[in-house]
């Protein structure tokens, strides 16, 4: 397991990882994927503000080949996401918020994904949690 503030998730073991507490990297040993999870140092003063501001987010992640955006949930809680294609990357985005802490999640794959990069995509959403939520 992996922790970004509240946040927790599994990735695979071999994944370079890098960053800190509050923003870590983690990297396929191939370089094919990637996954980058932040939370900004302040947290904002409820949910509706930080759904708010994840929209702003979303809205520039947006900008990506093919983008769909909507909402959705990520990690049991509120969250907008983006899914697109950029420069033979396809991306995947969310914004969550658990109250007024927010996490801002992206993995990367080299189009067309490998089966280990999607084993690890839905890995993550499989096991991305924020706090003692099952």
């Amino acid at each position: 397991m992996y922790p970004v503030g509240a946040l927790r998730f599994e990735a695979p073991a071999a994944w370079r990882t890098s960053g800190s507490p509050q923003h870590l990297q983690l990297e396929a040993p191939d370089g094919a994927a990637r996954l980058e999870i932040s939370t900004p140092e302040a947290s904002f003063s409820d949910e509706k503000t930080c759904l708010t501001d994840a929209d702003a987010v979303m809205r520039r992640a947006a900008s990506l080949e093919h983008a769909r955006r909507h909402a959705t949930r990520f990690a049991n809680v509120p969250a907008l996401t983006v899914e697109g294609d950029e420069g033979g990357w396809h991306v995947w985005a969310w914004a969550a918020c658990d109250g007024g802490q927010q996490y801002q999640v992206f993995f990367t794959a080299r189009s067309p994904a490998t089966p280990d990069a999607l084993e690890a995509y839905r890995t993550l959403l499989a096991t991305a949690r924020v706090g003692g939520q099952a």
